[in-house]
């Protein structure tokens, strides 16, 4: 029956983009979420039952046929994928739990190193607010208006001072562009590069902070394994092994197929972490 094709069809295509999903996400890689799929499976669900009610012998005999071996046989094969679905949407559940808990223990460990390297930097820690950025206040240029080009401009001239190697200059800039272009999506770029170019000058301290606005912007994106390695880095350097041997360990549980991921197992070994 083209009916009975078709979903077992939808059911294959969900089965295989649950098989892509990773634990660290919302969102699947051609930008479905949980919720979209979740609806796309009860919508088959209903689907399903409405097939099966067609193929039962009570509905046959109103409509003056006859169920027989192929009717029995589209029965059976309706209830296996009926199986199929209950097994996806007991996976879809079980991946909107481990995603909550993954929120829920980021938020807690980006709170935690907050206050770590607030402590680090001899800072207030009454002072620390949730949201806010290590890079200062946010606020307005006292330039002029920002405008896109002007923004662009303000962070290529930070990158042509970290390219040149100039990287306090560069820091200064890249934490002068946090502050005038608090809302801009180079915010995550521009915060991991002034922890680069703190790093760089050797003040492990600052750069932690920076890698660490860069990680808290975006946390599932390509930049997020690269802020954590720099994270866990500067933290080594800093003294506190510990806290760099979770973030290492992160990367490569988390990011396995990122440019990072080898970087932090074999740093992750050096440090012997355990």
């Amino acid at each position: 029956m083209a009916g009975h094709r078709a979903c077992r069809a939808a059911v294959a295509a969900l089965l295989t983009a649950l098989m892509l999903w990773g634990p660290a996400t919302a969102q699947s890689p051609d930008g479905e979420t949980l919720a979209d799929v979740r609806r796309q499976l009860f919508d088959l669900y209903a689907t399903m039952e409405r097939l099966r009610l067609e193929l039962r012998p009570s509905a046959a005999a109103d409509a003056g046929g006859v169920v027989g071996e192929a009717g029995t046989v589209s029965i059976q094969r309706i209830d296996e994928l009926e199986i199929e679905l209950r097994q996806a949407i007991s996976k879809i559940e079980e991946l909107e739990f481990r995603i909550i808990r993954i929120a829920e223990d980021g938020s807690r460990q980006i709170k935690d190193l907050e206050f770590l390297l607030t402590e680090l930097g001899g800072g207030d820690l009454a002072s620390l607010e949730e949201g806010v950025p290590f890079g200062g206040e946010t606020g307005v240029s006292e330039t002029g208006l920002k405008t896109p080009s002007g923004e662009q401009a303000a962070f290529d001239r930070a990158m042509a001072a970290y390219a040149s190697a100039d990287y306090a200059k560069a820091a200064e800039l890249f934490g002068e562009f946090t502050r005038v272009y608090a809302f801009s999506d180079l915010n995550i770029d521009a915060h991991y590069y002034r922890g680069e170019s703190l790093s760089n000058a050797g003040d492990f301290t600052g750069a932690a902070k920076s890698y660490l606005d860069s990680y808290r912007l975006d946390q599932v994106g390509d930049t997020a394994p690269r802020a954590l390695y720099g994270l866990g880095g500067s933290l080594s350097a800093v003294g506190k092994v510990a806290e760099a041997c979770r973030l290492l360990q992160e990367i490569f549980i988390a990011f396995p197929n990122s440019a990072e991921a080898g970087s932090a197992a074999a740093e992750f070994e050096a440090l012997e972490c355990s």
